[in-house]
């Protein structure tokens, strides 16, 4: 037996518009918490206390965020035709 409330739900996903307000909900937090998770392995602060686990979480988000930044970057140089090095950055120190 499918409680009223399940079944009045799983109505609303059959729609269209439904389907769209379910899909704008998506944090795209979860993204990166979720690689950092599954694919990095840190499932466990190093350190202990509030503020030394904030720090870890900005570590790792900036980390991320680097990443991301990089990839970027790197996608720009390809598609506009230029010879991409990885140590543009280090070249102009």
């Amino acid at each position: 037996k499918i409680n009223p409330l399940m079944r009045k739900i799983r109505l609303r996903f059959k729609t269209k518009s439904g389907l769209k307000k379910y899909n704008q909900r998506f944090h795209k937090g979860e993204v990166a918490q979720g690689h950092i998770f599954h694919n990095l392995g840190y499932r466990e602060f190093k350190m202990r206390g509030k503020k030394p686990c904030e720090n870890e979480v900005n570590l790792f988000s900036t980390a991320y965020n680097l990443k991301k930044i990089h990839n970027i970057v790197e996608e720009n140089w390809r598609e506009s035709g230029r010879v991409y090095q990885k140590n543009i950055f280090l070249a102009k120190l």
